[in-house]
């Protein structure tokens, strides 16, 4: 990448943060002076802020220096799935919630939502997470095979999958069951 492209997109991405906060405390905004009562939507919604709002990830991306090593690791990988997948799965699901007994005029299992999202939360930090240490660390993408050093943290990333998919399941059993 020539010098040009990559202070540009160094600069881009430092850009992009500055949408991205106004867009949390708009959100965070909206709760002021609110009386919050716990219920699975809101649960949802606010794990939603929790993995959206991670600007400290934000600088790391767009130093130049950065720029090849993140990209070509699992880092960039956790990096873009905190955004794309966690920010508009959490918001997805805490939506689901709230328009679920609207629209069909049933009623889930308060419980069992909280534990579903709450799964969910634990099985995405579970699975996301090993992958910053794991890029930070220097393991490659595209391999089909690591170095045993890599293992621990690619097991630990394969169980949070597990975990993420069984709180998934329990959200949409107890929002399909009549």
């Amino acid at each position: 990448m020539s010098g040009t492209a990559l202070y540009s997109f160094s600069l881009l991405t430092f850009l992009v943060a500055i949408p991205s906060a106004v867009k949390v405390f708009n959100w965070i905004a909206t709760m002021y002076k609110v009386q919050l009562i716990c219920k699975p939507f809101l649960l949802g919604n606010s794990l939603h802020l929790c993995i959206y709002d991670r600007r400290i990830l934000r600088p790391y991306s767009g130093i130049p220096g950065n720029q090849y090593t993140s990209s070509c690791h699992p880092f960039v990988l956790a990096h873009f799935h905190f955004i794309v997948f966690g920010g508009t799965g959490f918001a997805f699901f805490g939506a689901m919630h709230y328009w679920y007994p609207k629209i069909t005029g049933r009623m889930y299992d308060s419980k069992w939502a909280n534990t579903g999202l709450l799964l969910f939360f634990v099985g995405f930090i579970t699975l996301y997470g090993p992958m910053f240490y794991l890029g930070m660390k220097g393991m490659p993408r595209r391999y089909y095979d690591y170095d045993e050093i890599f293992h621990a943290g690619n097991i630990v990333s394969s169980i949070g999958s597990w975990v993420l998919y069984s709180g998934a399941a329990i959200i949409i059993i107890i929002c399909s069951i009549p």
